[in-house]
């Protein structure tokens, strides 16, 4: 009995021993999943609002919009990286070329959780400042946070795999509305002038495809079925042409809206022109008419299409234009098709530096109608920028 009774004592001692240790693991599993887990995640600055001590609606209305703004540098700086590697993969050897692809598709593949995470948090300043608006005025500098928080959701958005385009064009003409209410309190807002700049024709896609060169084209309906185009560098050319103006006579008439399956379509359009200009390049690299036509497709391409399809067409549209221009420097067409690229990226010191580029070597053209048109669209942008 005796014996029966210490096996008890000590199955019992053994099970307290147990029972005490079970709260020391959890706490020290806590303890290391905080150091190494929790406070670097929170520290990131899309993730450290949710930390943040509870603040008035236009304080952290504030405080989502920097950090929401902070993302958006963040893509900007990630985007020259992804150009920069690019243009290196495409001089290296096949080895180093495959390492610098497979860089640049986890650099991508960081753009687009940064820019779920900019959603987040503009989405957040928006709701914050404009339940600010409705207790008392914003001032001029708040206006244009909330400006600058609606008109970048626009700008992330077309990067998600669904994309909704009704709700991008509400955003643009919200971002409007509380630009000019900005700029009436203070015609020198910088951050509203540059909002201002992005949402005119020439930083946004227009409906129009306004490209420098003339592809005018009747309305059609539906996907057409192209015709047998000569296999050869004339062909190719005459093919990417086709495709363009087919293109741009669909897409002009979306004005923002459109089904989806008209859509998809308007993008397979994109990528048969993108696929001939492509063609004819390798077979004439120096061609800074065709490089421009092709970096066009891809900028508008950029415009409708989902997720990664966003980043790489920006990036091709990017290299066909660096391309143009290093075949040939002065080339009005690339030139000013840098500056909507830039223009929509916002990058104003490119803005500046290609738009004047443009205006200097256009000085005095007469044989070309879209020039004095175009010169007057990027007057207009660089005086509006000239204090930034």
């Amino acid at each position: 009995m005796s014996s029966k009774q210490d096996s008890n004592k000590t199955n019992d001692r053994m099970k307290s021993a147990a029972n005490a240790g079970l709260p020391a693991a959890i706490i020290l599993f806590a303890v290391v999943f905080c150091a190494f887990v929790a406070v670097p995640w929170s520290k990131k600055p899309e993730n450290a609002l949710l930390f943040s001590p509870i603040k008035g609606d236009l304080l952290s209305g504030r405080d989502y919009h920097a950090a929401g703004m902070d993302v958006v540098r963040r893509i900007g700086m990630s985007e020259q990286r992804v150009s920069q590697l690019t243009m290196e993969a495409r001089s290296a050897d096949s080895d180093r070329s495959q390492q610098l692809r497979a860089r640049i598709k986890g650099e991508r593949n960081n753009q687009f959780n940064i820019a779920k995470s900019g959603l987040r948090l503009l989405s957040q300043a928006e709701v914050k400042l404009k339940r600010a608006a409705e207790a008392s005025e914003l001032s001029a500098a708040d206006n244009s946070r909330l400006g600058e928080s609606l008109l970048w959701q626009a700008e992330l958005l077309p990067s998600m795999p669904r994309v909704d385009a009704t709700e991008i064009i509400r955003l643009k003409e919200d971002a409007r509305t509380y630009f000019e209410q900005a700029l009436k309190m203070d015609p020198q807002n910088g951050e509203a002038r540059n909002g201002m700049f992005v949402l005119t024709d020439l930083g946004q896609a227009p409906p129009g495809m306004n490209d420098g060169h003339n592809h005018d084209h009747d309305v059609p309906v539906g996907m057409p079925e192209s015709p047998e185009f000569a296999d050869n560098l004339g062909g190719y050319i005459m093919a990417g042409n086709w495709w363009f103006d087919e293109a741009a006579a669909r897409y002009e008439h979306l004005h923002g809206g459109g089904s989806q399956s008209e859509i998809n379509m308007i993008v397979e359009m994109f990528t048969k022109a993108i696929e001939s200009y492509e063609k004819a390049i390798e077979a004439d690299p120096g061609n800074a008419n065709v490089l421009t036509d092709c970096g066009i497709m891809y900028f508008y391409r950029s415009q409708l299409g989902g997720g990664e399809m966003v980043m790489e067409s920006v990036m091709g549209a990017m290299q066909m234009y660096n391309a143009a221009l290093e075949a040939q420097p002065e080339f009005p067409p690339a030139l000013y098709n840098m500056v909507k690229m830039y223009a929509t990226i916002g990058d104003v010191e490119k803005i500046k530096e290609f738009g004047q580029r443009y205006l200097d070597v256009t000085i005095g053209v007469t044989d070309d109608p879209n020039v004095p048109m175009m010169r007057s669209e990027i007057e207009s942008a660089l005086a509006m920028l000239a204090d930034q």
